[in-house]
């Protein structure tokens, strides 16, 4: 059997392409014996369809893919990838987070510096150094909230604003997108890379128990309506608008709950929200779960809320997942969402209507109770024929083939 290295983070670091890789490795083993290099000093995940090795020890000339996402987690398949390219899934067209990464891991300030300038030019690296002279002038930032959330927030916008992705594009050897419009962008950065949209998979995750039992297992009320929002709660996914939405409607229909499945992070203090707000006995923050439990409470809800804005271009595996298990799901109308069928989803635009536009789809779900189950059906069907792990796994496999053929 062909060999194939392969570049991921593994469960448990809490990452969707940890999730995503696990998944893909099951199938891609049925056509490559893999060998997937890690980092990082924690014990990945292991199993029957791959050995683990450290990525200092990669040097070979077999078939190479690596994985990269606008996080932390792939800084070394950054520093491998400048070493020796090959093909890469591009999770996301906004890499600037995994640039500062380099920065903190790898690179001194001023190669980082000199990376901006020659992606984005003397105003990028003008503001870049504007948030190293107030980080600098900090003491203590952590201590001083105030300061440190304002920090926080400039950091995160200078992000969104420079995409910082030329350079792993440009020493691609090939790139596998989860979307047209990453692909397009990728094509425009090198215009004659090989490129194939692989849309992004998952298994036909269902439960094959009631979903009456698995609310009574959680301790959710059977009679309640359900929302939930699955993943990090991170501010550019419009948790507070959500919020708002949610108060409003919990107002003229009382019997409704709001779960929110995940982690916070620095920018959003979610639970002064929710108490300024005054939802609290409304509202269920879980925390991370495993995904094992996570798709319990995905299950157990009658629609989930998953937008995103700004975005860094990523293909949500929280809506994946979520209509691979018949849940109706509301997400943002932005290019790399424009491939769901509107037969299973709700898009909605940034705007001034916004949080009303989510008011409105949730009470059509609750007054249309066949509507939603039909809604249900759809998206399994739609997630049946166009993102199964079989057929993804074989899509990678036949273009690994070509380009090292």
């Amino acid at each position: 059997m062909q060999k194939l290295n392969y570049f991921t983070p593994l469960p448990p670091l809490k990452s969707g392409i940890s999730d995503y890789s696990l998944e893909l490795l099951k199938e891609l083993s049925k056509y490559f014996e893999i060998t997937v290099y890690t980092d990082r000093g924690y014990e990945p995940e292991k199993n029957n369809f791959y050995q683990i090795k450290d990525y200092k020890d990669f040097n070979n000339k077999n078939p190479v893919i690596y994985n990269i996402g606008n996080h932390c987690f792939h800084a070394y398949i950054y520093k491998t990838l400048l070493k020796k390219p090959g093909i890469v899934i591009l999770h996301d067209s906004n890499l600037s987070h995994l640039n500062y990464s380099m920065m903190q891991e790898f690179w001194s300030r001023k190669r980082f510096l000199r990376e901006v300038y020659k992606i984005h030019g003397l105003k990028a690296v003008l503001n870049y150094l504007r948030l190293f002279n107030y980080f600098r002038k900090l003491k203590n930032i952590q201590k001083n909230q105030i300061k440190f959330k304002k920090f926080m927030e400039f950091k995160e916008r200078l992000h969104f604003s420079y995409p910082m992705n030329k350079n792993i594009i440009k020493n691609s050897k090939a790139i596998i997108t989860h979307s047209e419009y990453v692909a397009n962008i990728a094509k425009n950065i090198k215009k004659h890379i090989p490129i194939k949209i692989i849309k992004h998979g998952s298994f036909i995750l269902k439960p094959k128990i009631s979903k009456s039992y698995i609310r009574e297992k959680n301790k959710l009320n059977e009679n309640k309506f359900i929302i939930c929002s699955f993943g990090k709660i991170q501010k550019h996914k419009r948790i507070s608008q959500c919020l708002i939405a949610f108060k409003k409607f919990s107002e003229k229909n009382k019997n409704s709950k709001y779960l929110i499945i995940g982690e916070g992070e620095e920018t959003i203090n979610i639970k002064r929200l929710i108490n300024n707000l005054n939802i609290k006995d409304k509202v269920i923050i879980t925390g991370y779960l495993p995904f094992s439990k996570a798709i319990e409470y995905i299950y157990a809800s009658d629609v989930g809320i998953n937008l995103r804005y700004p975005s860094t271009g990523a293909t949500s595996g929280s809506i994946i997942k979520s209509l691979s298990i018949g849940t109706p799901c509301i997400i943002s109308d932005i290019p790399e969402n424009r491939h769901f069928p509107d037969s299973c989803v709700f898009k909605i635009k940034k705007n001034k209507n916004e949080i009303e536009n989510i008011i409105k789809v949730l009470e059509y779900l609750y007054n249309e109770p066949k509507t939603n189950k039909k809604i249900s059906s759809n998206a399994i069907n739609y997630i049946n024929k166009h993102h199964l792990w079989e057929n993804k796994a074989k899509e990678i496999a036949n273009f690994i083939n070509e380009v090292y053929k």
